[in-house]
């Protein structure tokens, strides 16, 4: 017979319940306050430039062409 009596083990239960309302209320934060608009336009902007330095880094490893000239480049195609 199984024994009701023992403890059962639910620390990744509460841990899941926890990880999942700090997400929830950093969305929250995000997408419902005045200032996480605002910061929601500057993530925006840091992760688009940070996109055209990787496609600038890649490309002067495939080309061999200088950096200054493949950031152009990469400005060019990601814009």
């Amino acid at each position: 017979m199984k024994n009701t009596y023992e403890k059962q083990d639910r620390s990744l239960l509460i841990g899941a319940i926890a990880l999942g309302a700090a997400i929830a209320g950093g969305l929250a934060y995000l997408f419902l306050t005045e200032s996480g608009t605002t910061l929601r336009g500057k993530m925006k902007s840091a992760i688009k430039e940070k996109g055209k330095d990787v496609a600038a880094n890649a490309l002067t490893k495939k080309t061999g062409v200088p950096k200054n000239i493949t950031k152009a480049a990469a400005n060019t195609m990601l814009d």
